[in-house]
């Protein structure tokens, strides 16, 4: 128990400084950019994280699983090397999208900023090994990472951007926090002696990425309500709507974060404890929902009464849209914190893919139907309404899923 509280303490921390500080820069950014350049600097980034999801390739799911439940450092190396080589491939092939992407001129990508963003994001997150870290519980090193790469992004947009005309070097801060957390990350395995074996094997990465695809797909749909809508938004309503909708959606998941510390700490017990079957797990899992229930039902209604604080804050030239859209999403967490329980928690450390996928297929294509149809009658709240959506749908399907998998698994026993 001791062990698990400073894993939710560090945890935390990584947390905190992945999601708070991002944040806390956002009202610099848009004040000093102005409300059309944020929301170029808006697109570029959404656009990037989802490419990382393409070099991560659902690992942080199936390969954090695998890597929990090794115990000697020539079995961590092992895995470390197969799964990093694929993620080097991998990488290689995105930034050849990039270039792809680039020359194309597809709108509402801006060039440059996006090359500024993108490429050294891409370059750092081969290394930014966080399934590894997160699998073997070692939260110390990914809160230095995340701390020491935010911070550096925090005072880059403090002290040295000052007007739209910086907007390229924002984005190459933001890209390069991949670099620095990359590089710590990339320290650690060293000081720690897993070893990195590089070789180039067709039959390896074709086993690797077909072990992944499902959680790949999953994240990556996972991935359309939280980035790619913030795309969409920017191409069908503006750069300003894009803003709104990236400055909403980081506080509603930098308040859902306060769960987060929890669900990490949790998840590599709960890969072992369902690998052998133990019966502590549905305590363990009763615990957590208690408290990440408690925790956004808190965290929604300071998001609800907080929301024209927080709008004249983040962003002051359009303080009343934002505000509308904050209480709009604000009961949103609860569904986030109800999603992570039944799926993060429950079907991902069981090995119930297939489920967790399905769920999010049908959450998504909701989500997009939702976008469509409020694109038409109030495009300003599409995106919004889709992001929405998808969260309410997420944790309905999820814990379907869930249900009918201990019903199946009660009935297995009995027999």
């Amino acid at each position: 128990m001791k062990k698990l509280n400073k894993n939710i303490i560090l945890s935390a921390i990584s947390m905190g400084a992945n999601f708070l500080l991002p944040l806390i820069a956002f009202p610099f950014l848009s004040n000093a950019l102005g409300t059309n350049a944020f929301g170029k600097f808006a697109i570029a980034q959404a656009i990037t994280i989802f490419l990382v999801q393409i070099v991560d390739f659902g690992f942080i799911l199936v390969a954090a699983r695998e890597v929990a439940l090794a115990q000697k450092n020539s079995e961590i190396s092992k895995i470390y090397s197969k799964i990093q080589n694929t993620r080097a491939l991998l990488a290689c092939l995105t930034l050849l999208l990039i270039i792809l992407l680039f020359i194309l001129k597809i709108p509402p990508i801006e060039g440059h900023l996006f090359l500024a963003i993108s490429v050294p994001a891409i370059i750092g997150s081969v290394f930014q090994a966080t399934w590894l870290f997160h699998g073997k519980s070692y939260f110390a090193w990914l809160a230095t990472s995340n701390l020491l790469s935010k911070l550096c992004f925090l005072a880059i947009v403090v002290f040295f951007i000052e007007s739209e005309n910086d907007l390229f070097l924002a984005g190459f801060a933001f890209g390069c926090t991949y670099l620095i957390g990359g590089a710590v990350l990339l320290y650690a395995t060293l000081k720690m002696r897993i070893a990195w074996y590089f070789k180039v094997s067709i039959i390896e990465y074709k086993e690797n990425l077909a072990n992944s695809m499902r959680s790949f797909l999953s994240l990556s749909l996972l991935g359309f309500h939280s980035q790619i809508v913030v795309a969409l938004t920017g191409a069908y309503v503006g750069s300003a709507a894009a803003g709104l909708l990236l400055i909403t959606d980081r506080v509603i998941r930098s308040v859902s974060a306060l769960g987060i510390p929890l669900a990490n700490a949790l998840f590599p017990l709960l890969s072992e404890q369902h690998n052998n079957d133990q019966n502590s797990s549905e305590k363990l899992r009763k615990y957590a929902l208690i408290t990440l229930l408690t925790l956004s039902t808190v965290g929604a209604g300071t998001i609800f009464i907080a929301a024209d604080y927080i709008a004249q804050l983040m962003l002051p030239n359009n303080e009343d849209d934002l505000a509308l859209m904050l209480r709009i999403a604000a009961p949103t967490p609860i569904f986030i914190a109800i999603g992570v329980i039944y799926g993060g928690l429950t079907l991902v450390p069981s090995g119930n893919d297939k489920s967790y996928f399905q769920s999010i297929l049908v959450s998504e294509i909701i989500a997009l139907t939702t976008f469509v149809t409020i694109l038409n009658i109030a495009p300003l709240f599409s995106g919004i309404a889709a992001m929405i959506a998808a969260e309410i749908s997420l944790a309905i399907f999820m814990f379907i899923a869930v249900r009918i998998y201990i019903s199946k698994k009660t009935r297995k026993n009995y027999v």
